[in-house]
C-alpha cells in the first residue's frame, strides 16, 4: 500500500501505485489541464473512478455561501471531515499555498477567509521587493535582527495573528488546523487547537464511506 504525498509530475511516473485498484475517489483542485491529465491517466488504469465535486459536497453540508458550487473542494472536504454529531462552533484552518479559514456553527458553514499562505507571501515579498530569497527561518514571533528573519517572522506573526483574530469572534469554538504549515502555526497561536495531518483526505475517506453504504 502506498501512503504519502506526490507532486503532479511524480504521479504520472508512478502508475504502479494503482495496480490492483478497482475503484478510486478523486479530489482535484488546480489548473484544468492538470486535472484533465490526471483523469485521463487514472481512467486507463482503474475501472471505477469517481471525481468528487463541490456540488456533491454542497448536498451534504448546509452553507451560507452565495454560490456553493464555486467554493473550493478542498475547503468542503476539510469541513466535512470535522462535522460530527456534536454541534457548536468550529474554526477550520487549512494552511498551505493559500491559508483558508472556515467557520462552522451547529453544522452550518457560515463563511470564511482566504489569504496567501506562508510560502506564497514570503516568495512574493522576496521577488517584488528584491529582497533575499527565503531560507526557512524557524517560525517564531520574536523580533528579527536580520532582513531574512524579519521577513519570515513577520509573515508568521501576520498569519498567526489573523487566526487569533478570527477565533476571538468565536471564543468557545474548537480550533482545527491542517495543511503543510499547520504545526508551525499551532506553536504560534495563543489558543488551544487540534492539528490534523490532512483533513482534506479525511473528508474524502468519509465521503467514500458514505457512498459505499
Amino acid at each position: 500500500m502506498f501512503e504519502g504525498a506526490l507532486g503532479y509530475d511524480e504521479l504520472f511516473t508512478l502508475e504502479e501505485i494503482l495496480v490492483g485498484v478497482d475503484s478510486l475517489y478523486l479530489s482535484l483542485v488546480g489548473r484544468d489541464e492538470i486535472k484533465s491529465k490526471i483523469k485521463s491517466l487514472v481512467g486507463t488504469l482503474v475501472d471505477k473512478v469517481y471525481s468528487v465535486s463541490s456540488k456533491d459536497m454542497s448536498v451534504l453540508v448546509d452553507t451560507d455561501y452565495l454560490d456553493p458550487d464555486r467554493m473550493g473542494l478542498d475547503r468542503w472536504l476539510a469541513i466535512y471531515a470535522i462535522l460530527t454529531g456534536a454541534g457548536g462552533f468550529k474554526v477550520i484552518v487549512d494552511a498551505g499555498t493559500a491559508m483558508t479559514i472556515d467557520v462552522v456553527g451547529d453544522h452550518r458553514h457560515l463563511g470564511g477567509f482566504i489569504v496567501p499562505g506562508y510560502h506564497s507571501q514570503i516568495t512574493s515579498l522576496s521577488v517584488k521587493a528584491a529582497l533575499p530569497e527565503p531560507v526557512g527561518v524557524l517560525p517564531g514571533i520574536s523580533l528579527g535582527v536580520d532582513t531574512m528573519t524579519c521577513m519570515e517572522r513577520g509573515v508568521w506573526v501576520m498569519l498567526s495573528s489573523f487566526i487569533e483574530a478570527v477565533f476571538s469572534e468565536y471564543p468557545r469554538a474548537e480550533l482545527h488546523l491542517t495543511g503543510g504549515d499547520a504545526r508551525h502555526l499551532a506553536g504560534l497561536v495563543g489558543v488551544p487547537c487540534t492539528v490534523h495531518n490532512n483533513l482534506v483526505l479525511d473528508g474524502l475517506v468519509k465521503f467514500r464511506s458514505r457512498m459505499a453504504r
